[in-house]
């Protein structure tokens, strides 16, 4: 099976697209003589362009967008060009009957239910006729073999219908025509996608007989309200149980003549009810313990006068209507919620132009509910790199019955298909691919779709460090094959490569579609080598000699007597020489040394009268063993103006004291020299104040 057909066998138990049920779809009324009201703005606008002309029963259905669909008083049903619809005439309905209903099928978008009854228990009793929205070019028609469909006979005046506790299916309430003998047995249907249930059947109540008045069930689905008539009026509530259909616990409360028109506040905290006849208006506050006592008169009127308080009507804009039989007003409760008198009725409200009759348009009770919030889905995801797996997850789990995912790659077959929550897929290619994911939830169907690329892993290598001299310019590429990659370097440039000229080090960043990528180097750019002897004119006593070093980093040398060492060894005065050549040029110095013909050598003071001299070691180990840690000048103690200095081989001063008894301990500033030679030079007045100097190059070890 590949993934088209996984697809298709797994929306055969999904609804299509269908938008919850909203109070857009009452938003336009058309009933009595020609009457209408648009409340697509609002405040309702008065309508005289329907074709209605009937006595009640009434049915206005618009889409979720407010737009006009259907209309019919139960004998014919009209389009939104307000002409017969297609196969719209010749219903079984009856317009003097009290209430009809239309019902959007779940699941459908295009797709009613119109359920119309017989007056006052005659033998054509409760029908339904089936609505296709896409005939007659979107103008709507009824489904020929499904109209006129009888499902009791005979049946009451009433029909009321609430949502299913799953959000989805309907329930349709009816009664059946008790006639002259009396029934309490309610009619209880669930409209489903597979079509109408039921009924499932109810005794309960009080006796019905010509089965004139109205019944409706609150908009939560708690409560349901029949009036009764005969020699006994009132009406009769009772629990409703959306989840099972279930009618219960009735209870009876006595009204002086038949109660007409029934209807439950937006908050389903109050009830209304009218007396046709007498011209009365009555609240019951459904949160009082004792629902019954809490009966309130909220109007009356002269019952001599002819116009009725007839049916009631939940609007869009939260106020309840009221019909007034042969009336050119409506009654409207303005603040349905508020308790007693504060619910604002006026009994002529809004002039219609025309008489009003006794009906208005009934709906299911569900469409005035707020419609829950939308939870838009989408996902992430991780794993971009061929050959590794690819996690997508949700980033909510909340409204969703179902789903499916599809990976973009048709190829992989069934696996290009997933109903997992948190799947995982693993391309075969790299390459662009649209996800799709599809959500169900209800009758809601959301779909996202999101491109991703898979790309191959890469590495960004910048090379060892390197060293030019100066005056050169040095081109640092991070290029990696991925077109699309992007480059950050340390100063912000952005191209694949980098031209330095400059000692530093240098870093890149590439972003690729598998992640991101790092390296650095480090670039030297040498000048033309110079070198600075620790001292210069240096004077030695006859019979000594002086280590000359020159050492610079990755050169060669030359010397006056062209040698080629690091190092020369001079024991006479003169000039020394040596030209010290890199890559990036050469340069010469030149080293003077002195020798005092009348001094004394170290050896020789050794053998004066007192055995005393200035004496210092030519190596030292300051590795803190112990032994030879510090480099220390023997003297006689007798010195005066005493300044001692030791040098690196640029010349740099790294260590200075005037106090003998302070050595080098092999460190500057802190930190520890390295191994090699390093010359020193001292000063100071013997005994006699003569000024005496002597220098030498020391060797450290480790």
């Amino acid at each position: 099976m590949n993934f088209r057909q996984l697809l298709g066998v797994f929306l055969l138990v999904l609804c299509p697209f269908f938008s919850l049920s909203a109070q857009d779809e009452a938003d336009i009324w058309y009933f009595g003589n020609n009457a209408g009201i648009d409340f697509s703005l609002g405040l309702p606008q008065v309508q005289t362009d329907g074709a209605y002309y009937n006595v009640e029963a009434c049915v206005s259905m618009s889409d979720e967008n407010g737009n006009l669909l259907f209309y019919s008083d139960g004998e014919t049903l009209w389009n939104a060009d307000h002409m017969p619809m297609l196969n719209g005439t010749g219903l079984m309905g009856d317009g003097s009957a009290t209430q009809m209903i239309a019902i959007q099928q779940p699941c459908q978008e295009d797709m009613y239910y119109l359920f119309t009854q017989d007056a006052q228990g005659g033998p054509d009793g409760l029908r339904y006729h089936t609505i296709d929205m896409n005939l007659d070019g979107g103008l709507g028609g009824v489904v020929a073999p499904e109209t006129n469909v009888l499902l009791y006979a005979p049946a009451s005046e009433k029909l009321t219908a609430v949502q299913h506790a799953n959000a989805v299916d309907t329930w349709l309430i009816a009664h059946e025509g008790g006639g002259t003998a009396g029934s309490d047995l309610f009619l209880v249907y669930l409209i489903t996608q597979a079509g109408i249930e039921g009924p499932q059947t109810y005794n309960i109540g009080s006796l019905q007989f010509n089965g004139m008045g109205s019944m409706k069930v609150s908009h939560d689905g708690g409560k349901l309200v029949s009036t009764v008539g005969g020699t006994d009026p009132g009406i009769d509530l009772m629990d409703f149980d959306i989840n099972t259909g279930e009618l219960s616990n009735s209870q009876f409360i006595t009204h002086t003549t038949l109660p007409w028109g029934t209807e439950f506040s937006p908050d389903d905290s109050k009830l209304y009810v009218t007396e046709a006849n007498q011209r009365e208006l009555w609240q019951y506050d459904m949160a009082a313990a004792d629902i019954a006592a809490s009966k309130t008169l909220i109007a009356s009127g002269d019952s001599s006068l002819p116009p009725v308080f007839a049916g009631l009507q939940l609007a869009p804009n939260g106020r309840i209507y009221m019909a007034r039989g042969n009336s050119n007003f409506l009654g409207v409760i303005a603040d349905p919620n508020a308790l007693g008198t504060a619910c604002n009725f006026t009994e002529e409200s809004l002039d219609l132009g025309t008489y009003g009759r006794w009906g208005l348009p009934n709906y299911n009770q569900s469409i005035f509910n707020p419609a829950p919030a939308f939870v838009s889905h989408d996902f992430t995801f991780t794993g971009n790199c061929l050959g590794e797996e690819t996690l997508f997850s949700l980033t909510t789990t909340e409204q969703i019955d179902s789903l499916i995912w599809d990976f973009g790659e048709p190829a992989s077959g069934t696996a290009n298909a997933s109903t997992e929550l948190a799947p995982a897929h693993t391309y075969a290619a790299t390459g662009d691919y649209n996800i799709r994911l599809i959500t169900y939830y209800k009758c809601e169907r959301d779909t996202v779709d999101q491109l991703i690329s898979i790309g191959e892993e890469m590495t960004v290598d910048l090379g060892e460090d390197q060293s030019a001299c100066e005056g050169t310019t040095i081109t640092l590429d991070a290029s990696v094959t991925e077109a699309d990659a992007s480059y950050a370097w340390q100063d912000g440039s952005t191209m694949p490569t980098l031209d330095v000229s400059t000692s530093g080090t240098y870093s890149v960043e590439v972003t690729t579609i598998c992640g991101i990528l790092t390296d650095e180097i480090i670039v030297n750019i040498e000048d033309v080598p110079t070198i600075n002897f620790a001292t210069t004119d240096t004077t030695i006593c006859s019979g000594e000699s002086w280590l000359i070093d020159a050492n610079y980093a990755n050169a060669t040398y030359t010397w006056q007597d062209g040698s080629t060492d690091a190092t020369f060894l001079a024991a006479e005065a003169g000039s020394y020489e040596v030209t010290i050549a890199t890559d990036c040029g050469s340069n010469s110095i030149v080293f003077t040394l002195g020798v005092d013909e009348e001094c004394e050598t170290e050896e020789e003071e050794e053998e004066g009268e007192n055995n005393c001299s200035f004496l210092l070691p030519t190596a030292f180990s300051p590795n803190n063993d112990g032994v030879n840690d510090q480099f220390t000048p023997v003297l006689c103690n007798t010195e005066t103006n005493y300044l001692f200095r030791v040098y690196s081989r640029f010349g740099d001063l790294i260590f200075e004291s005037t106090d003998p008894a302070i050595s080098w301990d092999g460190t500057n500033k802190g930190t520890s020299c390295n191994v090699g030679i390093y010359p020193w030079y001292a000063t100071f007045n013997n005994a006699d104040g003569t000024p005496e100097k002597h220098a030498g190059q020391v060797t450290l070890l480790r």
